[in-house]
C-alpha cells in the first residue's frame, strides 16, 4: 500500500483539484490523509466531503502546527508501506504512483524516488531540477517535496525534524535518508505538477535570506557528519587559500557560504579570470600569491586529477607540506 499524506491549510481554490488528481491514480492500492492544519477557509468541509464518498480518505483536523508536524501525524497513522506527501494546492500525473512503485519495488537500496515537474499557476512551464548528486545536494536540494519514501526508512531517522519548521523540512529528511546509504532516482518523466503563486509559504521563507540561512545553518549541523565526509570543512581559525574558480571551486566556495563558513581569505586561480569577493575585497591572484605569503592549507578544488597532481607538487617544491595541500573532491565523485 501507498499512502498519500496531505497536509491542508486554507486550500480552498486548489484542494479539489489535487484530491482528484491521486483518486484518478492508475495503481489502486493506496490510502489518502488529509491533515487539516487548523484551516479557517472552507478546506477542513471540502476534506471531510471526499472522505465521505470514498473510504480511502481518512481526515484528522488538528490545530494549525505548520506542515512538518501535520505530515508526521498523517505519516504515523499511516498503514502504507510507501509515503508519498502532495501539498493541498499541486497535482500528480496518473502513473507517478505506479511508476514510483515499480522502481522501489525492484531496487532495494534505492530509498527515495521522485520525477521531472513543470510549472503551473503564476508561473508555467518546465521546471528545470538539477539532476540528483551527492555531494551537490548537500550545497542545493533537487529533490521537491512530493518525492515517495519508504515508511520504514522514515521511521529509522525520527521523520521530518521540528528544528525545520520554518523551511526546509524535506530537505532534511532527504539528507537525513540519504545518509542512511539510500540512492535517489528520478524518473525521466513530467509526472508532477508544482504550482506556484504569489504569497505562498515557500515564497515568503524564501524571500527571508535571514531565514534562509538560519535554516541552512540547522541543516549543516543537523548533518554535519554527511557533509565532512564528502567535503573538507577548513578551520576557520586558520590562515585558508582556495586554489581553482572553475565550476568545482565556485561549487565549493558557495558550499561553505551556505554553512556559514568564511575560512577562506584568498582565492588564487591560474587565468585571474573571476573577480570574487570575500570580506568585501576583490580577491583572485595567481599562483604565486602563494609563494609570497605562506598559508596554513591550500584547498585545491579542481576535478581534474592529472592537474591536482601537477599543482600539489609545484607547492611541494615549494616548501609546503603534503599535508597543507588538501584536495577537497571526494573520491566517489570521480567514479
Amino acid at each position: 500500500m501507498v499512502s498519500v499524506i496531505v497536509p491542508v491549510y486554507n486550500s480552498e481554490t486548489y484542494l479539489e483539484e489535487t484530491i482528484v488528481s491521486i483518486i484518478n491514480q492508475s495503481y489502486l492500492y493506496f490510502e489518502i490523509i488529509l491533515i487539516d492544519d487548523g484551516s479557517v477557509d472552507s478546506s477542513g468541509s471540502i476534506c471531510d466531503e471526499f472522505a465521505q464518498k470514498d473510504n480511502r480518505i481518512r481526515v484528522v483536523h488538528i490545530q494549525n502546527s505548520g506542515p512538518s508536524t501535520a505530515r508526521n501525524i498523517g505519516i504515523q497513522i499511516s498503514k502504507g508501506e510507501y509515503i508519498l506527501p502532495v501539498d493541498s494546492d499541486d497535482i500528480i500525473e496518473p502513473t507517478y504512483i505506479e511508476k514510483a512503485v515499480r522502481v522501489l519495488e525492484d531496487n532495494d537500496d534505492i530509498g527515495i524516488v521522485y520525477c521531472q515537474a513543470r510549472l503551473i499557476g503564476d508561473c508555467s512551464g518546465e521546471w528545470r531540477i538539477p539532476i540528483y548528486s551527492l555531494p551537490e545536494i548537500l550545497i542545493r536540494n533537487c529533490i521537491f517535496a512530493t518525492a515517495m519514501f519508504r515508511k520504514t526508512d522514515f521511521d529509522l531517522v525520527g521523520g521530518y525534524s521540528k528544528e525545520m519548521e520554518s523551511g526546509l523540512e524535506d530537505y532534511d529528511l532527504w539528507l537525513s535518508i540519504i545518509a542512511l546509504n539510500r540512492k535517489v532516482y528520478q524518473i525521466p518523466e513530467v509526472l508532477f505538477l508544482y504550482r506556484k503563486h504569489n504569497g505562498s509559504r515557500t515564497e515568503k521563507f524564501e524571500s527571508d535570506i535571514k531565514q534562509v540561512r538560519n535554516m541552512k545553518s540547522i541543516l549543516y549541523k543537523r548533518h554535519r557528519e554527511l557533509y565532512e565526509k564528502m567535503y573538507f570543512i577548513p578551520p576557520e581559525d586558520e590562515k585558508i587559500a582556495l586554489y581553482g574558480m572553475g565550476g568545482a571551486g565556485k561549487t565549493y566556495y558557495h558550499f561553505l557560504q551556505s554553512i556559514g563558513n568564511n575560512a577562506i581569505s584568498c582565492i588564487v586561480d591560474q587565468n585571474n579570470r573571476v573577480v570574487f569577493q570575500i570580506n568585501s575585497k576583490n580577491c583572485v591572484c595567481s599562483p604565486q600569491e602563494l609563494l609570497h605569503n605562506k598559508y596554513d592549507k591550500i584547498i585545491v578544488a579542481i576535478n581534474n586529477e592529472d592537474t591536482v597532481a601537477e599543482i600539489r607538487d609545484w607547492l611541494l617544491d615549494n616548501h609546503y607540506l603534503t599535508e597543507q595541500v588538501i584536495w577537497y573532491i571526494n573520491e566517489s565523485q570521480l567514479r
